[in-house]
């Protein structure tokens, strides 16, 4: 395939991968900001919604609590008048002032005296039968009030929910119900959503407290919280979106669940816009890569096929190749002159490879905190002077060293102290051992050497002007702590060769047998 032919098929999988990127995470991403942008608005009008059902709330209570309205209710309520609630002016009482329900109860909330009227057919109608059960969940509510405060909630009678207003007696005084309470319901139906949804201009509906068929997410987010009002949005297609509001009972369950639907406006536009912009787009991406590749093959692709035609000739030339010819002053020219410059220094090229790739591997064997090799180091450095030992057939010893106190230095002063004497005990091993030793960190307080020795002479003397470096350091006093060291030794032997790590299990045994010997001395002290 020739480099026109690459050029032609990469920049048409650009096209088509452009296109498609724009098209699907470029509309993505627009797509959301228009969801986000509805979502705003929709709960814009769900603050509205739930301002103007607070402020029915209110009027209903306030309605309710004129001396007029008291007046009628103990009429009403009145057992020895028995007054029907056929008559105009009793039905009258129950719709000027939009209540259902009218009841009495004494100061405890047990109810005395109910009555329920229905506005549709204008007659009366039996009081729910959980209606006093209903009324009881209030009491801990009533309990956090004042005993002449008037309030409101909502409450299901029979799964219906209902505007329910309690005005304790003792507000109003003198009244005909004594120090008991005269509670007031309005019925939650079409009515009073069509009611609402007019001032709002918008079509409210009650939706089943259940919320059957409503999503997880959606459920999740009305039940969320312990406020009275939760509110959700749902987009329910592309042509519509829906805001939600739950209200809950004092006991905590939803009473109320409110729905509204809105056109997706701002999305049916987007998408009518969306077509016309993805089909001049493109339009454009295409008559640009067209452009594109006639630019580069006469600018680029001839310049390269005779600059490749060149080099091939310098490849067959092993014995002394010359100079790429240079044409013009701009990058392929600068190409040119690179590869002129590549061939000059590349023995330099090759010396910094190698310095770097030294400095890399330095970086990754050294312990950052010390500056010793780390366990990585220890072991690759450490298995090269075993197979130099096995070659040369000499003894060597390895010493593992581990700090005593290290967990009292953290626990006292800190981890910062804590590595403090880690450092400190790492510039004693500096200073003790040979350079040519491998001087280890392998982790935490753990430190190894080797060899440090090919002779138990030189081991014992190794191990000498340690322990006296380190009493040295401890009756200095320069820092406030003092350092102890538990060691192990593992000799290892040509004739009978084993690995690194064999080496440092076995000095670590004996490391933790000198630990436990320093333990039992201590307990016997």
């Amino acid at each position: 395939m020739t480099i026109r032919s690459k050029l032609a098929f990469v920049l048409g999988v650009s096209m088509l991968l452009f296109i498609a990127l724009i098209q699907v995470f470029g509309r993505r991403v627009m797509k959301e900001q228009v969801r986000v942008q509805e979502e705003s608005t929709v709960r814009t009008d769900i603050k509205r919604v739930i301002t103007l059902f607070e402020e029915e709330e209110n009027g209903f209570v306030a309605f309710t609590e004129s001396e007029s309205f008291r007046a009628d209710a103990a009429e009403i309520l009145d057992p020895a008048r028995n007054r029907s609630l056929d008559s105009h002016k009793v039905a009258s009482v129950f719709l000027i002032n939009q209540c259902d329900i009218i009841a009495c109860a004494d100061p405890s909330g047990r109810v005395l005296q109910a009555r329920m009227f229905d506005r549709k057919s204008g007659g009366e109608r039996a009081v729910p039968t959980d209606f006093q059960a209903r009324l009881d969940m209030i009491k801990p509510l009533r309990e956090t009030l004042s005993p002449a405060e008037d309030f409101s909630v909502i409450l299901a009678f029979e799964k219906i929910p209902h505007l329910v207003v309690v005005h304790p007696s003792l507000k109003h005084p003198p009244n005909a119900f004594g120090d008991g309470l005269l509670i007031v319901a309005r019925k939650i139906d079409g009515t009073f959503m069509e009611q609402l949804g007019r001032i709002a201009n918008l079509p409210l509906r009650r939706l089943p407290t259940m919320k059957i068929g409503l999503p997880d997410g959606v459920k999740a987010a009305l039940d969320a919280g312990t406020n009275r009002f939760t509110t959700a949005v749902r987009a329910v297609s592309e042509d519509t979106i829906s805001g939600l509001v739950q209200v809950r009972d004092p006991g905590g369950a939803p009473a109320l669940v409110m729905s509204f639907d809105a056109p997706r406006l701002l999305n049916a536009l987007f998408n009518r816009s969306w077509t016309l912009f993805a089909g001049v787009f493109v339009g454009a991406v295409l008559l640009m890569m067209i452009l594109s590749a006639v630019v580069i093959d006469k600018m680029v692709v001839a310049r390269l096929s005779r600059l490749a035609a060149v080099v091939k000739t310098i490849d067959s030339d092993t014995d002394r190749p010359g100079p790429v010819p240079v044409e013009g002053g701009d990058e392929i020219s600068g190409l040119a002159v690179s590869i002129n410059g590549m061939l000059e220094s590349l023995h330099d090229y090759n010396e910094e490879r190698r310095d770097l790739i030294q400095r890399l591997e330095s970086d990754s064997l050294e312990d950052p905190l010390t500056g010793l090799y780390n366990r990585r180091g220890f072991l690759t450095i450490g298995r090269e002077y075993l197979n130099l030992s096995a070659r040369n057939k000499t003894r060597m010893h390895l010493l593992f060293l581990d700090m005593d106190n290290l967990k009292q230095i953290n626990d006292t002063f800190g981890h910062a102290t804590g590595d403090e004497a880690i450092v400190r005990a790492a510039e004693i091993i500096k200073s003790v051992f040979r350079s040519s030793d491998v001087k280890s960190r392998l982790g935490g307080d753990e430190f190894a050497v080797f060899p440090i020795a090919s002779s138990i002479q030189g081991l014992k003397s190794s191990l000498s002007r340690f322990h006296e470096k380190i009493s040295e350091f401890n009756r200095s006093g320069i820092c406030p702590f003092t350092l102890s060291f538990s060691s192990g030794v593992a000799g290892y032997d040509p004739e009978n060769p084993s690995t690194i790590e064999d080496l440092l299990a076995r000095a670590d045994k004996r490391m933790y047998e000198e630990k436990r010997r320093k333990t039992e001395n201590d307990d016997r002290a």
